[in-house]
């Protein structure tokens, strides 16, 4: 019975890594999941060639601020018509720090990624992603739905595999 415990807490104890304080389901009271039909004020901006089913979409009357960091871009990722992710973007390295203690008085201490400027709050529903690229002085904060992160990896596998099989 010792032993049935102790693997199970084993098991769950990587559970326990995957959250952060205030881990959101969405975002501005938008729930992944959302079907784009029922929201109102958005307006398609791209479609993303790498994923079969994938837009981004701008929302009319944004807020262009996190903390202290000025936004220039907030796209939604709509992924078969169901909102999956935000990107938003922004430069300077000023904005970066913004962002980041944002981010961190909102949802603790994020994973820094060695010898870059990337920061992962990886969690049960969302995982954030906050970069800084140097060269280009661009800074992107994503969230990511990962119930949809992990669809989205399925069925390009799939295409993969099927194109492997037919193009070759």
């Amino acid at each position: 019975m010792r032993r049935l415990l102790a693997s199970a807490c084993l098991l769950a104890l990587p559970l326990a890594f995957l959250a952060y304080d205030n881990e959101p389901d969405g975002f501005r009271g938008i729930r992944w999941g959302s079907e784009l039909k029922e929201l109102e004020g958005f307006h398609e901006m791209i479609t993303d060639p790498g994923y079969v089913n994938t837009e981004y979409y701008i929302r009319e009357g944004d807020k262009m601020k996190i903390g202290g960091a000025k936004l220039s871009t907030i796209r939604y990722k709509f992924w078969q018509e169901r909102l999956s992710g935000i990107r938003i973007c922004t430069v300077g390295y000023e904005n970066y720090l913004a962002l980041l203690d944002a981010c961190e008085a909102r949802f603790g201490e994020a994973t820094r990624v060695e010898d870059l400027d990337t920061h992962i709050w990886d969690g049960k529903v969302t995982r954030i992603t906050l970069t800084y690229e140097s060269t280009s002085d661009k800074v992107s904060l994503a969230f990511d739905g990962v119930r949809f992160m992990k669809e989205m990896l399925k069925r390009r596998k799939i295409e993969a595999e099927e194109g492997a099989e037919s193009d070759f």
